[in-house]
């Protein structure tokens, strides 16, 4: 899966890799946020969307974050407990991060 968060809104996808090509399978809904709580629900929102009709759900995740989230290469510190928790309540492995701008400079 891969999970990005932008300043106020989510956005999900479930995503698999043919033949080296990842191809997107589903996405799920937008969801805006403004708290702790609200993010975690947002994500399970647009998650619960994007793996409707799959036969697996998906427990690995991607995160696509903010610019402002990463501090030389890693989870700032300001945002580290947020992400372990969000990860913790939603049960979901990482696999990676990258911020959002990163993602958009290497599809281009």
């Amino acid at each position: 899966m891969a999970v990005e968060i932008h300043e106020s809104l989510i956005k999900t996808a479930v995503w698999q890799v043919e033949s080296e090509t990842p191809s997107i399978m589903a996405l799920g809904s937008y969801e805006l946020w403004d708290s702790e709580d609200s993010l975690i629900n947002g994500i399970d929102a647009s998650l619960t969307e994007a793996i409707k009709g799959l036969e697996k759900e998906p427990d690995r995740v991607i995160l696509g974050l903010p610019d402002s989230w990463l501090s030389e290469s890693k989870i700032h510190p300001t945002k580290q407990k947020l992400v372990k928790r969000l990860l913790h309540e939603l049960t979901l492995t990482p696999i990676g991060m990258v911020t959002i701008t990163e993602a958009i400079v290497s599809h281009l």
